[in-house]
């Protein structure tokens, strides 16, 4: 797994998995370029080998090199194979001033959902973000699953703004069918 930033400017091709998160694009949009954007990515067929090669010497090289191509995945020794995208989750996370950030969006590629990538982003966030941020944020509906996950990762309540989502979308947002009304704030500080 890599996660990486991905600069303003080139985001524009992450809008379909954050419309995942966050269904109505003008608010994608509206924090698209006002946070930090950040990928998570399932390493390709073959790239761990490719590591270890380059770490050996020419020596080594010959002595290695057979059980290594043992291990090499089939799919990625044929020509013209088909290559899955990498891509398994985004998250954009917005400075809110006083040592604070605020989770805009996390969202997983739907076919990879609940196979731990998003908790393994949030996970790396909150290290690599503990140092610029004392406190992280977010907000969600109320949806059962959903706040486990949060509850997971140390989040806690700090409160809901009733009727959220009704005022801030032109349609209703549902989830497993029950439409969203509140949005539940979360916090958790960051180690």
């Amino acid at each position: 797994m890599s996660i990486r930033e991905i600069p303003a400017g080139a985001r524009e091709p992450y809008v379909p998995l954050l419309l995942v998160g966050d269904e109505q694009e003008e608010r994608v949009f509206s924090y698209l370029d006002r946070g930090r954007l950040f990928i998570l990515e399932e390493d390709g067929p073959g790239e761990d080998l490719m590591s270890q090669l380059a770490a050996l010497d020419g020596a080594d090289l010959d002595a290695i090199l057979p059980e290594m191509l043992d291990e090499w995945p089939e799919e990625a020794m044929l020509d013209g194979a088909e290559e899955e995208d990498p891509l398994r989750a985004v998250a954009l996370v917005t400075d809110e001033g006083d040592g604070v950030c605020e989770v805009q969006n996390l969202a997983v590629v739907p076919a990879h959902q609940g196979q731990g990538f998003g908790t393994e982003l949030m996970e790396t966030l909150m290290r690599r973000l503990s140092g610029v941020f004392r406190t992280m944020r977010l907000g969600t509906g109320e949806n059962p699953a959903v706040l486990r996950f949060y509850a997971s990762l140390g989040f806690r309540e700090t409160g809901r703004i009733p009727d959220w989502f009704r005022e801030q979308y032109d349609h209703p947002i549902l989830e497993n069918g029950v439409e969203l009304r509140d949005r539940i704030c979360l916090e958790r500080s960051l180690p």
